[in-house]
């Protein structure tokens, strides 16, 4: 199974961001972009979440972007 990672960064200004890398280390960009989304609406989005759901689609062989286009 891939194993995408959900990360949080903490910067030295104390701000953080919700990042969710895939299999070789390299943040997704699409799922970045969404998250920060909500961070700049004021609300948290679950990384967690989110990571499972690409590892579900992943060893599914389903491309998550190509559905929801």
């Amino acid at each position: 199974m891939a194993r995408f990672v959900a990360k949080r960064l903490q910067f030295r200004n104390g701000e953080r961001h919700s990042v969710l890398s895939k299999p070789g280390g390299l943040p997704i960009h699409e799922a970045t972009l969404f998250l920060a989304g909500f961070r700049t609406r004021g609300k948290a989005a679950n990384t967690i979440h989110l990571a499972l759901l690409y590892r579900w689609a992943y060893s599914s062989e389903i491309d998550l972007l190509q559905r929801l286009r």
